[in-house]
């Protein structure tokens, strides 16, 4: 009854030391905790304590007894908290830039605001296609690369009783939310496959209300009023069966299809998601990412060593073994969707998936962060309830909702002074 169950490793008092906040089960704490003390300890001679909390930044901070790091943050925490003057900005760091170049470019955009950047990205995700082949070949179809194929193969499946699973998550919680419009369903990455930003450039107000915006929403709902798409399943199940052969999906599904559905190896395969055409005839498959921030606080006495730290944990030997180990106790399903792209091609990928999973990662755009920003996602999930179940006119919801977005936004800037 004493014992401090949240302490995961301790070291030394010494001002040399400093606590990592993660918010993560034990056996990823307990891996983390070995590669500290085996690798960073000694490299560095900088002592380390690491606790699983379940608790918020703020409250740390109201109580003066918060990290010096915290790790793998929810996408839109950063700007939030970097607002309220509570982060460290990492772009005054000399050698932020040589860090940067670990990741894909335009990785650390969420988590910029006001000319700084406030945490480096430790995971970053988007989505994938997932196709079983066999039925593909049974069929006699090819796996469609445009959306205009897409909508061809979705057809045909149609008339085998077959469905299409396309992403979406409906937001019930604060931690839907936090998770970042990009990751929440198939929307934003259709805007920006059509070159439309999601937020003007001033970063003040939504691009929801214009033209363009609604004439792609409309495309992204007829897929579940017009062409019956669910909007609820169990994609791995109905992949695994064949129900559904067609899905596009997180990345991280390749874990838990190879994981736990061995007896479908060799029958399905992993590509980038479909692309809009451009004029000159070249696709564009952009797709929007998420994925988590790690950062260090204003409160932190040791800056400087936390530094060295979120290098270290962002590197990619670190990132490959911290991986590579939770991997080795949680099969496949335990790999880590890593930011560092060095760390990923290391991981064991079947076939040609790797080469997929890169070009798609290369066309992955992010969407800025910006105070009101929450309400972004809380406007588009009530745009498609209100058009898919309700039945309304989306020119209608879009106008009404960007609106009620765009307000919240102006007023969030004005309570900061911007």
């Amino acid at each position: 009854f004493t014992q401090d169950y949240n302490n995961v490793s301790g070291s030394s008092d010494s001002g040399e030391s400093i606590t990592i906040w993660v918010n993560w089960g034990r056996d990823q704490a307990q891996v983390l905790n070995s590669l500290i003390q085996s690798q960073f300890v000694p490299k560095y001679n900088i002592g380390v304590n690491l606790k699983v909390v379940n608790t918020t930044v703020v409250q740390a901070v109201v109580s003066g007894n918060g990290p010096d790091c915290i790790l793998q943050q929810s996408r839109t925490e950063p700007v939030n908290l970097a607002m309220r003057g509570i982060l460290v900005d990492l772009s005054r760091f000399e050698d932020f830039p040589a860090v940067c170049e670990r990741f894909m470019p335009g990785a650390t955009v969420p988590y910029e605001y006001q000319g700084g950047c406030y945490a480096l990205p430790d995971t970053q995700n988007f989505y994938m296609m997932f196709c079983r082949t066999d039925v593909f070949e049974d069929l006699g179809i090819d796996i469609p690369t445009t959306w205009t194929e897409f909508l061809n193969v979705l057809t045909v499946l149609a008339r085998s009783n077959l469905q299409v699973g396309l992403p979406y998550t409906q937001i019930v919680s604060t931690g839907t939310v936090n998770v970042g419009v990009g990751g929440l369903s198939l929307y934003p990455s259709l805007l920006l496959q059509n070159g439309v930003d999601m937020y003007s450039s001033e970063l003040d107000s939504t691009n929801l209300t214009d033209a363009a915006a609604i004439d792609i929403f409309c495309q992204w709902s007829d897929l579940y009023t017009k062409y019956k798409c669910p909007v609820t399943y169990d994609f791995y199940n109905r992949f695994r069966v064949g129900t559904m052969p067609l899905g596009i999906q997180s990345y991280t599904m390749y874990a838990t299809i190879k994981e736990a559905a061995t007896e479908i190896d060799g029958r399905w395969t992993m590509v980038p998601i479909p692309g809009h055409e451009q004029s000159d005839g070249s696709v564009k498959h952009t797709s929007a990412g998420s994925g988590t921030g790690c950062a260090i606080l204003k409160m932190s006495e040791n800056p400087d060593n936390a530094w060295k730290f979120l290098q270290w944990w962002t590197s990619s030997d670190t990132q490959y073994q911290y991986s590579t180990e939770l991997e080795a106790i949680l099969g496949t399903l335990g790999r880590n969707a890593s930011s560092n792209v060095e760390a990923v091609q290391k991981m064991a990928w079947d076939g040609d998936m790797l080469e997929g999973l890169l070009e798609q990662w290369k066309a992955v755009e992010e969407i800025p962060e910006t105070p009101g920003s929450y309400y972004v996602a809380r406007g588009v999930d009530q745009c498609f309830w209100n058009v898919v179940n309700a039945n309304e006119n989306p020119m209608d919801m879009l106008m009404k909702w960007g609106t009620i977005v765009d307000d919240e936004i102006t007023r969030k800037r004005a309570e900061y002074g911007l």
